[in-house]
This record gives structure tokens, C-alpha cells and sequence, in this order.
């Protein structure tokens, strides 16, 4: 089997309805029986997305070598991208003395490190340049071509660490692999590194609690747990409550909301949220419908913003997600171009992390995603062949 398979749409949806089956089986007391309603909505939505991958079909890997493009252009938009994430770590270093990470509250304070959304959104694209530097680089068979990339990979893990942030390090982790995968067959590491991810996350959000709760949130998780208080059962119960409980707030949703709004999570937020002002948000629709008043969001799945808009109809954006994946997938297969493979790597990336939350919405992935087409053509424009 060919690795990039591993991370198709096909996959996708197993690992989506493995998360939702373990939902099912409420292996936590703070899990109730999920209602009629939501389990057709989601098997509505999934099978609708299956039947738009089927229509997109399937294409055969084409036998010549990988498309080589210079990186030389994201190299330099990489280093200023770096430049405005060193810039918010000073920002907030001169706010409270030191990086989130060395604060006793940094669980709390990290989610105040971002100095504004324009240059929180320029400082945290510097992984969309370095994954498209890396696909430039596939195929290219040189490892000391390897050396430079693998330090700028280490600065920027860094600086992310230095703010606490775990997801975004294993979202690069992921893309790279992602990448990779359509130029090597290396199966049976993907699925050790898969492993490996599995319980960071779970050892990560057990830190969390612990750091934000104390020894309290072990004995509340070991309460809410039907597997025992042992410090790996504890960190099974994160792992299994990180891939299941979002289903249940999901759940909560479809049982309190009666008005839909009509694309405006889908279609207008993304844009709405560049434009100076408060919009009205997932925050404030979590505390309108549930009556939970929390300083985050509670992820509800990729389930929830075609629900919030379009009622049961959301399904069918279901089935335009798995169409328009699944041909981007082909297409990874067929040109193996960086643009092509990177494309495909970060739609794959929110597919895989539709457990967690809808971020199709989000206007830095529908920025991102045009980026990465859009920037070898405009590139062409003013580079001599």
C-alpha cells in the first residue's frame, strides 16, 4: 500500500467514524447517550461525504519523478514571517516580563500572546513556507539540501514552544509526514509516528490540567473514568475524551438549537473576523444555546458550523468537502508538484482534525489555501524560465 493513502479521504472518514464509535460507547460517566437526531445528522453527513468522493474518482500515480520549483522566493517570505513571529514574543515579553512558557499561569496568559490577528496571521505562516520549501525539496535526493530546512524547522518549533502552543507543533509534524508520504513508502512508521502523536496529545492534555487544576483534575478524571486511576489509564482517559467529547457537545447543540443562520459561520465569519469590531462568534453562540460561560470555545466537531448555519442541510457541504478533497487528493497523485502535494497535505490536515472543530470557516485556512495555489502562477509572472 502506498503511504499517501494513509492519509486520503478514504482514511479520513475511518479515523472520523473510529473517533465517533468510541463517542458511542460512553467509556466516561461525563458522556451522555447521544440522541436520535444527531446520530442521523452525522450519519447523513458522513455518508454524504463518502458519495462526494466517490463522484470525484480515482486516477492511477503517475510513474515519472517528482516536479522540481525553487524555494528561493519562500525562503525569503519564510524569514519575514519569522520576523513577525519573533516580533509578538517581544510584544509580550515586554507586557508581562517573560514568554508564556516560563510563567506559572502560562496555560492562561498563552492565549493572550497573539498581538493582533494581521500579524498573528503573517507570524504563523511561516509553517505553510516551510512546508511548501519542503515539497520543493522532495525528490531532490540530497540530504545536506536537508541541513538548512531542518534548522529553520528547529527555530520555528522553538519559538512555538517557547509559547506553549503543542498543537501547531504536531499540525507541522503531520503536514511533513503528510508531504513525504507521496514521495516515499515508509507505512509502518506513519503508523509508529501516528502512535507517538496519540499519546503526546494525551500526555500534553494531561499536563494541561494538571498545570491549570492541579492533583484535583487527576482525581476528577479518575472519578469520571470507568478504567482505574494509573497514570497511563489517566492519560487513556485524555486521549479518549480529546477524540470522543466533542461529539457530545455537538450533541448538546442539536438538542437546544432551533434558529439556523443561514451561512453566516460558513460564509460570512471568516471575512468578518478581518475587519475591525467584535463579531458575533462561537464564544457567544456556546453561551447563548448551551449557557456555558467559558474564556474558550468548546470544540464541537466539523460537524457543528453547517449544523449552527443550515440545520440538517449542512450535510450537504459534507458532500462538497469529500468531492473537493478527494480531487485534490487526485490531483497530488497525478501531478506530484510541490504546489499539488503541499495543497493536498493542508486540506488532509483539516479533514484530520474535523474531531476536533470545523476549520474550514477559519480565515487563515481559506488564506492559506489560496495561497498555496496561487503562489507558483503569480511566481511565473516575474521569474524568467
Amino acid at each position: 500500500m502506498k503511504t499517501y493513502v494513509l492519509f486520503s479521504p478514504l482514511f479520513f472518514l475511518i479515523f472520523f467514524c473510529f473517533c465517533f464509535i468510541l463517542y458511542l460507547l460512553g467509556l466516561s460517566s461525563s458522556i451522555a447517550p447521544p440522541s436520535g437526531n444527531f446520530v442521523l445528522y452525522t450519519f447523513l453527513c458522513l455518508a454524504l461525504f463518502a458519495l462526494g468522493t466517490m463522484l470525484a474518482g480515482n486516477v492511477r500515480e503517475r510513474s515519472v519523478g517528482m516536479v522540481l520549483r525553487s524555494a528561493k522566493g519562500l525562503w525569503l517570505l519564510y524569514w519575514i514571517s519569522v520576523s513577525f513571529f519573533i516580533f509578538e514574543h517581544a510584544a509580550f515579553y515586554s507586557r508581562f516580563g517573560a514568554l508564556p512558557v516560563f510563567l506559572e499561569n502560562f496555560e492562561e496568559l498563552r492565549f493572550q500572546f497573539m498581538f493582533n490577528g494581521y500579524v498573528h496571521l503573517m507570524a504563523m505562516m511561516n509553517y505553510i513556507f516551510l512546508l511548501m520549501i519542503f515539497c520543493c525539496k522532495l525528490g531532490r535526493g540530497s540530504g545536506e539540501r536537508y541541513f538548512f530546512f531542518a534548522l529553520a524547522c528547529l527555530f520555528s518549533v522553538s519559538l512555538d514552544l517557547l509559547v506553549g502552543n503543542r498543537a501547531a507543533l504536531l499540525n507541522f509534524v503531520y503536514l511533513l509526514i503528510a508531504a513525504a508520504a507521496f514521495h516515499k513508502k515508509f507505512t509502518a512508521k506513519v503508523f509508529v509516528v501516528g502512535v507517538l502523536g496519540v499519546v503526546f496529545f494525551g500526555a500534553a492534555k494531561t499536563y494541561r490540567d494538571y498545570a491549570l487544576h492541579g492533583v484535583s483534575s487527576l482525581v476528577s478524571a479518575s472519578k469520571d473514568w470507568y478504567f482505574g486511576d494509573s497514570p497511563i489509564s489517566i492519560t487513556d482517559y485524555y486521549i479518549s475524551m480529546g477524540l470522543s467529547y466533542n461529539f457530545e457537545i455537538m450533541n448538546k447543540y442539536i438538542a437546544s438549537l432551533d434558529n439556523f443562520f443561514m451561512g453566516y459561520f460558513t460564509l460570512i465569519l471568516p471575512f468578518a473576523t478581518i475587519l475591525p469590531g467584535r463579531e458575533y462568534g462561537l464564544l457567544e453562540l456556546q453561551l447563548d444555546v448551551l449557557g456555558i460561560e467559558f474564556h474558550g470555545v468548546l470544540a464541537s466537531t466539523m460537524l457543528s458550523a453547517p449544523f449552527f448555519d443550515y440545520g440538517y442541510l449542512g450535510c450537504i457541504v459534507f458532500f462538497l468537502i469529500g468531492l473537493l478533497s478527494k480531487l485534490a487528493y487526485n490531483n497530488a497523485k497525478l501531478l506530484r508538484s510541490p504546489e499539488a502535494i503541499a495543497l493536498y497535505s493542508y486540506i488532509s490536515l483539516n479533514l484530520f482534525t474535523g474531531v476536533y472543530a470545523y476549520t474550514f470557516d477559519r480565515f487563515y485556512v481559506i488564506f492559506n489555501i489560496l495561497f498555496i495555489i496561487l503562489y507558483f502562477p503569480f511566481r511565473s509572472l516575474f521569474v524568467r524560465r
